[in-house]
């Protein structure tokens, strides 16, 4: 089973009596991940096709592979059970919960397509694998899996888990980049303004948080990223954010809308340095028919701020207190720290820039250079901090 298909990013390699077996709690471990993350090269059984006249629906991944997960953290394990044990649905509607195992008739279907789960107990234990285990004795020697329960992911609010986005006016699930920190998502994730859907673990937070006195909040977001053809992962990824828990109640309404507004300030700057880095690049003898987006130095550039904006952004988000601080004092703090990162980054590009783009570089009557090039960013993000 430890090499069934070679998978090793499912079965971890083993050695010696531990390679042609599990234990029921690695097995235990490994069930529940197949049937929240698999990949979707699974095969119908042949049962399945002839009994469905040979035409059986796309197999997809697992219903957790379809999210950008998020959750939050308690202090200890119990805490972080309790924050996230949703008891208010979607639609605020008392109803019975009833796990798959007290259906009144097991499913056996392959591939079925089912309606949107009415409850939370019905949703956690989605079978979207059917999975038989062969046991010998006290160990796993095998299994045998099929393609199990779906259904649309499209306007799914019952999932409380999930970031959102917008599509004309259907709302999916959005899944997180590897790329891109956490905190460049907060408006997505926290602020419920310009039709945005947030997440139905932050909507319990907001709830909870005006029946109990919460310090802080810690949030987790997770996502897997498989290949173009849902085949095989890829990349498993997470990030986590921390603030003052009254950000998010009616006293830190300002709060949001102002950190909304300095992370906006922060995609700017980005794409000011990401136009020194294309100026210089011109000035170096660059060709100006070519697609920003694929030069390797404007690119580098603008993940170089946002991983020297990052950690004094988290730390900055931490320290706000919408109770204690004085608020003008706060968000100067930081705006001065964005953009003397930013500054500093333009003065080291120029500086690395090289002779040839220090003399400049004629293209259609136009000269390009290092100075000139600096002189524009400077301008630029002056315009963005007008006051600093």
């Amino acid at each position: 089973m430890s090499e069934s298909g070679n998978k090793t990013r499912i079965f971890s390699a083993y050695s010696g009596e531990q390679k042609s077996h599990l234990t029921y709690a690695q097995a235990a471990r490994w069930l529940l991940t197949l049937i929240s993350f698999d990949d979707s090269a699974i095969k119908p059984s042949k049962e399945g096709k002839e009994k469905a006249g040979g035409k059986l629906p796309p197999s997809g991944v697992g219903w957790l592979g379809k999210l950008g997960l998020i959750y939050l953290n308690g202090s200890n394990f119990f805490e972080t059970i309790m924050l996230n044990f949703v008891l208010i649905n979607n639609d605020n509607i008392e109803c019975d919960e009833q796990p798959m195992w007290e259906m009144d008739d097991p499913v056996k279907e392959e591939r079925r397509k089912i309606p949107y789960p009415t409850n939370l107990a019905q949703l956690y234990t989605l079978q979207s694998r059917h999975i038989l285990l062969n046991r010998c004795g006290d160990k796993i020697m095998g299994y045998i899996a099929i393609r199990g329960d779906s259904f649309t992911d499209k306007n799914a609010f019952i999932e409380p888990m999930t970031t959102w986005k917008i599509n004309k006016t259907d709302y999916f699930p959005k899944k997180h980049c590897a790329s891109e920190q956490m905190w460049r998502e907060f408006s997505n994730i926290y602020n419920n303004s310009n039709g945005n859907h947030v997440p139905g673990v932050i909507k319990w937070f907001k709830f909870i948080s005006t029946k109990v006195k919460l310090p802080m909040m810690r949030t987790t977001v997770l996502s897997v990223d498989y290949d173009k053809n849902n085949c095989s992962i890829q990349n498993v990824f997470g990030d986590s954010l921390e603030m003052n828990a009254q950000i998010l109640s009616e006293v830190g309404r300002g709060y949001r809308e102002e950190i909304k507004f300095e992370i906006s300030r922060c995609e700017e700057l980005a794409k000011k340095i990401g136009n020194l880095a294309w100026n210089i690049y011109l000035a170096s003898g660059g060709n100006k028919n070519s697609k920003p987006k694929d030069i390797g130095s404007i690119l580098d550039a603008k993940s170089q701020l946002y991983y020297r904006l990052d950690i004094p952004f988290r730390s900055w988000l931490s320290s706000l207190d919408p109770e204690n601080d004085d608020k003008l004092e706060k968000f100067e703090q930081w705006q001065n720290t964005a953009k003397k990162i930013t500054l500093d980054l333009g003065s080291e590009l120029v500086a690395a820039a090289g002779d040839t783009a220090m003399v400049g570089h004629k293209i259609d009557k136009t000269i390009y250079s290092a100075p000139k090039a600096y002189n524009i960013f400077l301008r630029d993000v002056s315009k963005i901090y007008k006051e600093i």
